[in-house]
């Protein structure tokens, strides 16, 4: 809350630098009353007036500037609040370029960097309190806040470190176990193998002696056939004479029988 009370201070800084006849001064005047009173929608028109008439001074961007962060709140769409800040960024830069003062610039980075440390981005607010202290190193409360803003910044990257530590754990520790369930599978795979070779083994074996013990087929030619089937018909054929010839003496053993 402080940081952004220290804004509140800034933003309240008056413009010094008007003539009377400036045409500028009226509308500035107005923005001012209206942004003490928490107008900001209606002191942003009327810098945005003041800006039309004197496009090159930088004070109605220093306050427009002040008048859209103070817009920004909780009820905003986080796109509309991005667009708003980018913004406010754009009209502090403007301004720092347009001021010849020193405090006046070291005021814009100032602000800038309240603006970046309601972003959350530590870093960029860590660049633009360093850039206030150059051209208004006796700014105590800018150096609180480079104070905040370097502590946060060192909390932010010590924890990116840790994360991306824990994710490469992570990540080693996967690949070990990984590597442990190839091994594992590799190993049990090899115990298969070898459980199953010596069975191989012994059914080849089996089956070659069971090829040794059976008879090994002969093969005859056609003609070797033919001569084996003439030769049986001839033993055939002669087996039946020679039994015609018992039975006939049979026969005539029995006829010549007395009783």
């Amino acid at each position: 809350m402080r940081i952004f009370k220290i804004l509140i201070l800034l933003t309240l800084l008056p413009t010094l630098l008007f003539a009377a006849k400036q045409p500028e001064r009226k509308d500035m005047r107005t923005g001012n009353e209206q942004y003490k009173e928490g107008g900001y929608s209606e002191a942003e028109l009327s810098y945005r007036r003041a800006m039309e008439k004197a496009p090159a001074l930088a004070n109605p961007k220093f306050n427009l500037g002040n008048a859209l962060y103070k817009q920004v709140d909780s009820t905003m769409q986080p796109e509309e609040a991005k667009q708003y800040l980018e913004q406010v960024h754009k009209l502090y830069e403007n301004a720092g370029e347009a001021y010849t003062d020193a405090k006046q610039k070291a005021a814009t980075h100032y602000n800038d960097g309240n603006t970046y440390l309601r972003e959350q981005n530590w870093s960029a607010a860590v660049d633009a309190y360093k850039k206030s202290l150059r051209l208004n190193p006796n700014d105590m409360e800018a150096k609180q806040n480079l104070v905040f803003a370097q502590a946060m910044n060192n909390q932010q990257q010590q924890n990116q470190q840790q994360q991306q530590q824990n994710q490469d754990k992570n990540k080693d520790e996967k690949d070990k176990d990984d590597k442990n369930k190839d091994d594992k599978n590799k190993d049990q795979n090899k115990d298969k193998q070898d459980q199953q070779q010596p069975q191989n083994q012994d059914k080849n074996k089996d089956k070659k002696d069971q090829q040794q013990q059976q008879p090994q087929e002969q093969k005859i030619s056609k003609e070797d056939a033919q001569r084996m089937l003439q030769a049986l018909e001839q033993q055939e054929k002669e087996t039946q004479e020679k039994v015609k010839k018992e039975k006939a003496k049979a026969q005539q053993r029995s006829s010549d029988k007395n009783w």
